[in-house]
C-alpha cells in the first residue's frame, strides 16, 4: 500500500484527487496539510474515508505519518519548501503546482537522485487539463461542425 501526503487538501484539485486516492486498491491518503484545517481528520477537511490527520506543514505530516509520495497542489509560494522537505527526506513527489524555476528543476534533481527519491513535476497541469476540457465541452456541442466545414472549403475551391 503506497501512502500519500496531499499537500493543498482543502484546495480546488483536491476533491478529484481525494476521491481517486479513496477509490484506488493500493493507495491510501496518510495525511494532509493545509495551514487552515490543521489539526481536523482527513474526513472533516476533505471529505476522506481516510483516517489521518490535516497537519500545518510538510514537515509535521513527515513527522507524523507515514508517507511514501507527497503530492503537492499548493502555491508558487510554497511548493519549493514542501517538496524539498519531502524529498530530503526520501520522499517521492508529484508537484502539481507551478512556480519552480529551471534553476530549481536542476536542483531537484540532484537532491531526488542524491536522496533516491523519484519526482514527477506536472506544474499548470490541472489549468490545462481545465483548459482541454472546456474545449472539449465546447466542441461537443458542434458535432459534425468539422466535416461541414472542410465540405465547405471543398465546395468554394
Amino acid at each position: 500500500m503506497v501512502s500519500i501526503c496531499f499537500a493543498g487538501i482543502t484546495g480546488w484539485t483536491a476533491p478529484a484527487i481525494v476521491a481517486a486516492i479513496d477509490e484506488a486498491d493500493d493507495l491510501t491518503l496518510s495525511s494532509g496539510v493545509s495551514r487552515s484545517a490543521a489539526g481536523q481528520s482527513l474526513a472533516a477537511a476533505a471529505g476522506s474515508a481516510s483516517r489521518g490527520l490535516v497537519y500545518a506543514t510538510v514537515a509535521e505530516a513527515l513527522e507524523s505519518a507515514q508517507v511514501d509520495v507527497l503530492i503537492d497542489y499548493t502555491s508558487a509560494a510554497a511548493v519549493k519548501n514542501n517538496v524539498w522537505t519531502a524529498v530530503a527526506a526520501g520522499v517521492h513527489a508529484v508537484i502539481g503546482s507551478s512556480g519552480l524555476t529551471s534553476q530549481d528543476y536542476e536542483e531537484l534533481d540532484r537532491l531526488a537522485r542524491d536522496r533516491g527519491a523519484g519526482v514527477i513535476a506536472a506544474g499548470n497541469f490541472s489549468v490545462m487539463a481545465a483548459v482541454l476540457r472546456h474545449a472539449a465541452s465546447m466542441a461537443a456541442r458542434h458535432p459534425g461542425s468539422l466535416g461541414d466545414h472542410r465540405l465547405c472549403q471543398r465546395r468554394q475551391a
